[in-house]
């Protein structure tokens, strides 16, 4: 009997069953799933894309809408219009490494004439302003777990429904994460 310890599994899982079938060498894969891959852990790496890609449109489009843990209700208009007015701005990304988003709200904000856009746009830019507070609090310097905690708990509170809200798996999940 031999084991194979094979980082990346995913990647060379079809090429090792093909080479194992060639040769008629019978075999039986044991992998388990990362806890960030289909589930509610996943928001963790899209919190760290986010952070890491500079808050670019898809980095932003994939966390707020991830419908794997429970956002609160009321932000689901402004979860939806940030990513659709991200779209009409072209926040895709910033060359220049500076924040797209709020260069984008502030030019939007000082060609518009109507109170009622200005109030729409106005709020879309404090709820990104918060989401991306949130979001950097992960990653402030001397990182200990309990600052990750508080992190989490600080997203959690602001973004998220109550624990009840949460399956039981997605809390089993979140835990673990």
């Amino acid at each position: 009997e031999i084991a194979l310890s094979i980082p990346n599994i995913d990647v060379y899982r079809p090429y090792i069953e093909r080479e194992f079938s060639i040769y008629n060498i019978p075999y039986v894969i044991k992998s388990g799933v990362s806890l960030t891959k289909n589930n509610a852990g996943k928001i963790f790496r899209e919190i760290s894309e986010c952070y890491t890609k500079n808050f670019t449109f898809d980095s932003v489009r994939a966390l707020i809408l991830d419908e794997c843990v429970p956002w609160k209700k009321e932000y689901d208009s402004l979860r939806q219009n940030l990513v659709r007015v991200g779209n009409e701005m072209r926040c895709i990304c910033s060359p220049d490494e500076r924040d797209i988003w709020f260069r984008a709200f502030k030019s939007k904000l000082n060609n518009l004439k109507e109170q009622e856009e200005i109030t729409f746009y106005e709020e879309l830019e404090r709820f990104y302003g918060k989401l991306k507070h949130y979001v950097n609090s992960f990653f402030e310097e001397d990182m200990t777990f309990e600052k990750i905690n508080f992190a989490w708990q600080g997203f959690k509170r602001f973004f998220l429904e109550d624990d009840s809200q949460f399956s039981t798996e997605a809390n089993n999940i979140l835990s673990r994460c």
